[in-house]
This record gives structure tokens, C-alpha cells and sequence, in this order.
């Protein structure tokens, strides 16, 4: 997937601060997904939702494990 911002607001703030903006796919126009998810007509392939799930979980925990000792 090519690069790409998700606005020029959060380009700045990942001038001044470590982070990530990426996008998780609701399904492809070859798969019959024909509308962008901020369209009233959107239908989503929920399996990606796991993908992103388990994908926040893993940042959350990592985050944790390197910011707290026990």
C-alpha cells in the first residue's frame, strides 16, 4: 500500500512525536465492498476487525511492558 496521511493535523503531530496512522481494510471493490466507510451505503468484511483487534492489543500490551516495571 502506498503511504499516505490520514490528515494534515495528525502529519504534524507525527513531526513531534513517535506514531503511526494506518488504515484497516473493510474489503476490496473486487470483493464487492463498493463504497468508502463514510458513505451511507458502506458494507464492511468484519474479518479485518480481528486483524486490527488483536493489532491494538499488541501495541497496548507492548506499550505497557516497556512504560511500567513491576
Amino acid at each position: 500500500f502506498p503511504s499516505a496521511m490520514g490528515s494534515e493535523d495528525f502529519s504534524e503531530i507525527l513531526l513531534r512525536v513517535p506514531g503511526v496512522f494506518l488504515w484497516i481494510g473493510m474489503g476490496s471493490v473486487s470483493q464487492g465492498y463498493n463504497f468508502g466507510m463514510h458513505n451511507p451505503k458502506a458494507i464492511f468484511n468484519e474479518e479485518g476487525l480481528v486483524y486490527g483487534s488483536a493489532l491494538f492489543a499488541h501495541c497496548a500490551v507492548k506499550w505497557l511492558e516497556n512504560n511500567f516495571s513491576r
